[in-house]
Formats: C-alpha cells, sequence, structure tokens
C-alpha cells in the first residue's frame, strides 16, 4: 500500500497513517482513524493500462458514469493518478502487489490492499442501502487524475483459502487511492453483530474490578455502533476511568451483514486499539495478544 510516507504492507497501516485520495480531481491526503480485518474469499484482481490491484468483489471503483463494484469494472474507465514519490516509496514493494503477495499475519493468507466489508452477492437492495453513499456522487476536473481502462478483472480467492482483508476508516475523506486508482470505503449495514472482548491496560492510579469492564462494554455497545467504534469507546473509558494512556482492547465478532444475508458465509472480523505502552513497544504488545489467545 502507497501511503503518503512511502509503501507499506496493510498489516502495517495503523490509526493517523495518511494515505492519497482525489476530490473533484486534485490529490490530497486523507487519514486512518479506525483499521479492521476480517476474512473473505471474495476477492479479485483489477488489471488496468496502470497497474493492477486486488480487493473484495463488491469494492466501489470511481468511474465517469459514478461508483462500480469492482466485479462488473471490465471494460470501463476509472479514475487514476500518479502517487507523488517520497524517499521511501519502495517501487519493487509496490509491484508485488499485483503478483498476489501474501503476508502470514493472522489465520489463512493475508491480502495486502483494503478491501470494504460488505455483502458479497445481488441481494436485491439498492446500491445506496448496500454501500452507504450515492452511486452517482462521484465528480472529478481530472486536474490531477485520468480516465484509465479496465482490462480485466480475475478471481484470486479462491486457490488457497480465506484470505485475511483489511480495511481503514479515512478522514476527511472516505476515499483512498489502491495503486493509484481511486476507491471508496463502504458504510456499514443496520445489521446485528456480537463480539468477543479483550481489555488490558497497566494500571495507573486505579484498578478496575472485573465485572467494571464488563459494564463498560455493555453501555458502549447499547447503541447503534461499528465494531471499530466500539473498541474506540472502550478504550475511552477505561483509560478515563483508570487514568492511564496505556490500554489495549481487541474485538472478534461475527456479523449478520454477512451470515444472515448476501453471502451467507460464516466470518470472524477482528478490529484492535493500542494506545500507550501497547502501540510503542512490541514486547508488551506481543505478550497481551499471546494472553488473550
Amino acid at each position: 500500500m502507497q501511503t503518503a510516507a512511502g509503501a507499506h504492507v496493510a498489516r502495517e497501516i495503523v490509526p493517523g497513517t495518511a494515505l492519497w485520495t482525489l476530490v473533484e480531481g486534485e490529490l490530497r491526503q486523507t487519514y486512518v482513524t479506525q483499521v479492521s480485518s476480517h476474512l473473505s474469499w471474495d476477492l479479485v484482481e483489477v488489471v488496468t493500462a496502470k497497474g493492477n490491484f486486488c480487493v473484495t468483489g463488491d469494492h466501489p471503483l470511481a468511474t465517469p458514469q459514478g461508483w462500480i463494484e469492482a466485479r462488473h469494472a471490465q471494460g470501463c474507465l476509472v479514475e487514476w493518478a500518479q502517487i507523488p514519490t517520497t524517499q521511501s516509496a519502495s517501487l519493487p514493494a509496490l509491484a508485488r502487489l499485483g503478483q498476489h503477495t501474501w503476508a502470514g499475519a493472522l489465520r489463512g493468507r493475508s491480502i495486502l490492499l483494503l478491501a470494504a466489508d460488505t455483502a458479497a452477492e445481488p441481494t436485491g437492495e439498492s446500491w445506496q442501502e448496500k454501500h452507504g453513499f450515492e452511486q452517482q456522487e462521484h465528480r472529478t476536473s481530472l486536474r490531477e487524475s485520468a480516465w484509465v481502462p479496465v482490462e480485466a478483472v480475475r478471481s484470486c480467492g479462491e486457490e488457497n483459502g480465506p484470505a485475511t482483508v483489511y480495511s481503514w476508516k479515512c478522514e476527511p475523506y472516505p476515499t483512498f487511492l489502491l495503486n493509484g486508482h481511486l476507491t471508496h470505503n463502504c458504510e456499514h449495514h443496520l445489521m446485528p453483530f456480537w463480539c468477543d472482548v479483550s481489555i488490558g491496560y497497566i494500571t495507573g492510579n486505579k484498578v478496575l474490578g472485573l465485572s467494571k469492564f464488563a459494564r463498560i462494554a455493555q453501555q458502549c455497545a447499547h447503541r447503534l455502533q461499528l465494531q471499530e467504534r466500539l473498541g474506540q469507546q472502550i478504550a475511552d473509558e477505561v483509560s478515563r476511568i483508570t487514568q492511564t494512556e496505556d490500554v489495549a482492547v481487541v474485538l472478534t465478532g461475527e456479523h449478520l451483514c454477512m451470515t444472515a444475508r448476501g453471502i451467507r458465509t460464516p466470518g470472524l472480523m477482528t478490529s484492535s486499539v493500542m494506545r500507550g505502552v501497547f502501540r510503542a513497544e512490541s514486547e508488551t504488545r506481543m505478550e497481551f495478544l499471546q494472553l488473550i489467545k
């Protein structure tokens, strides 16, 4: 993945990372605010005149007529821009993205590009209902971008089992560039999900009783919620009460938007929040992750 600071694999992207995007045809930076991952079989490789990349089949791409799902993009034009180079950029790393380079993180194999976590099969719902934004809302001046043809779209998710797909929520713009191609981050569905929550903290001035962690998790969960936001809010509350910034939260959840609709396939999504020493010190982080296995 080409960030504003250079090339990185997806598992290295953390909140605060700056990514490139296009806003009405002009290059801008947008910032990762939340990171999550899940397993998916529904992966396609999109090949254009400027490069190739792998995403889930329903990942939105920008065309002159509006947004289109990646699986239907063959023969279409999609918006592309030359990503500014940096001293830390690695062109060989970018080239590997188009050759199915997988990393061994989590279970199974890990795709090195972001993909959206929406359903993979047609369900009769509108684009707005499925993706959370208008299909025709895309506008561009092509001031720093161009239309490039999609030469092929082919499946790349069935040979070696499901891949771990990394998803990022970005602000102030929900769009970002994948190998220079403009894509959109999807909204989530209004469907139930349930999570196992693991919380770690290094004591400051206060120590919490065990039941208090369950109360905090339930309090944050009893509202319309996203798994990524739920983890952030639990971490905020634990940090506020214990008066420490050294907080870690890991959530593993099953979402009915995947198991009860669309592709109707069981699958778990894992997201994490690492703050203080859990983010700064790899040994502390790994000790926590080993304890919750």
